[in-house]
């Protein structure tokens, strides 16, 4: 329950405090971890939540995709257990946008 209240209280605070290192330490943070379901609770409820982490600024986003690009490389066979690649698609299409250039 205890990354549930930090997540509960990150998403109530100022988007100024989701900063990269904050998730850098919540990355970190998963790499000393070694309970599994208090590591696929850390994963869940903060370094995945990118719900959260689009609140920061552009760098705290890139950081957030970067972090789950490395954490799903580093060990894709956990975190498909985990969360599931259709979870982790859905997630990111959720709360992330992408648009292209008009070309000329």
């Amino acid at each position: 329950r205890g990354f549930l209240i930090l997540r509960h209280l990150l998403h109530k605070c100022s988007p100024i405090h989701l900063s990269v290192q904050t998730l850098r330490g919540f990355e970190k943070l998963s790499q000393v971890v070694t309970l599994m379901a208090l590591h696929a609770q850390l994963s869940l409820n903060l370094i995945f939540d990118v719900s959260l982490w689009v609140r920061g600024d552009v760098s705290v986003q890139n950081e957030c995709l970067g972090t789950l690009e490395r954490l799903v490389a580093q060990n894709p066979k956990y975190y498909r257990g985990v969360i599931g690649v259709p979870r982790i698609i859905d997630m990111i299409r959720e709360h992330v946008f992408f648009s292209s250039e008009n070309e000329d």
